[in-house]
């Protein structure tokens, strides 16, 4: 017994660096939070460099729970076994100064092993790997489909929810207050990429305005809230188009949603007459229907766009009359081919 006490208590002083070996799963687990975060705020980003960072996230966060749920069940299971200082130390055994003295095994290897201890999670091998497939194309080519990035970071939220509780982390640890429901969301209803979508783009909106103004005294943040609300939308419509006014579903404040006038293409001939009877002028109506485009907040950044079928669920966002347009008759009949 006093061998025991004596071996386990040399153990839990066993470091790789300055980190200690007993709290390697822990230290992991908490990195993965970090990029798994970051990647379901970022993974709707247009920007190229921010989509393969947020690629390379993905699999840094799967890797790291992947392994940290493994060095939860030991962390000797990491060791690559022919790298026998990689073995001393993993198990508690002797210390190693510098962390690239350490040699693990593989994570396909790590994955393997870790289903073995849970056959129930077997299907976590095919989210994983394409996980890591889509953080490789990134990593090795620098290229990254949007359509793969946005079914990586739906997975992600899959393994996670499979591996949290294994690494004694709840829902609510692991993806923070804010982006908890997210995640409940997108596991909730894991084929539905739209609402997937439009709820990380919410979120990352609502991130991006908490850090901006972290900095403004409160005595001056409406004042600055209302000076934001006035700036112009960055995506313009070339078109015949008006804006209208909504609120954000993110911040709350005031949003606009654009609409694309489309007018009929027969039009009925209006004639206004004189107070003796007399017609006075012409004109050719047309009517008009406002087909919604693109939602634009100025204030948090928040843009959802009808492209992409992100407007599907805002509240009285939808196709409806707008204002007819007229044409003066003699212009328009002049136009047209008499022939």
């Amino acid at each position: 017994m006093e061998i025991m006490v004596e071996t386990q208590a040399k153990g839990q002083g066993v470091s790789i660096g300055v980190a200690p070996v007993s709290g390697l799963a822990t230290s992991m687990a908490a990195a993965s939070t970090q990029a798994a975060r970051a990647t379901l705020l970022n993974y709707t980003s247009d920007g190229l460099y921010v989509k393969l960072r947020t690629a390379l996230e993905a699999g840094a966060a799967t890797e790291w729970l992947v392994r940290a749920a493994l060095a939860r069940l030991s962390p000797s299971l990491l060791a690559l076994r022919t790298h026998h200082d990689s073995v001393l130390a993993l198990s508690g055994a002797r210390t190693l100064s510098d962390p690239l003295e350490l040699r693990t095994i593989p994570t396909s290897e790590v994955l393997t092993i870790l289903l073995k201890a849970h056959p129930t999670m077997a299907s976590l091998r095919s989210d994983v790997d394409f996980i890591m497939s889509v953080r490789n194309g990134a990593a090795h080519s620098g290229l990254v489909a949007a359509a793969s990035l946005e079914l990586a970071a739906r997975r992600l939220v899959r393994v996670a929810e499979a591996l949290i509780e294994e690494v004694g982390l709840t829902r609510e640890d692991y993806w923070g207050a804010e982006l908890a429901g997210v995640a409940a969301g997108i596991s909730a209803d894991f084929e539905n990429e739209i609402a997937a979508r439009v709820s990380s783009k919410i979120a990352a909106a609502k991130a991006r305005l908490k850090d901006f103004v972290a900095g403004i005294p409160k005595a001056q943040l409406e004042q600055t809230l209302t000076a934001l609300e006035s700036r112009h939308s960055s995506v313009l419509i070339a078109d015949d188009s008006e804006d209208h006014e909504y609120k954000c579903p993110s911040c709350e404040r005031r949003a606009w949603v654009t609409y694309l006038r489309q007018h009929g293409e027969e039009g009925s001939l209006e004639v206004d007459y004189d107070s003796e009877g007399y017609p006075e002028s012409a004109s050719v109506m047309f009517e008009v229907v406002l087909v919604p485009m693109i939602l634009q907040c100025p204030v948090c950044g928040l843009i959802l766009d009808a492209q992409d079928d992100e407007l599907s669920g805002l509240d009285d966002v939808e196709e409806h009359e707008g204002e007819p347009h007229f044409v003066d008759a003699s212009e328009y009949y002049a136009d047209q081919d008499p022939y």
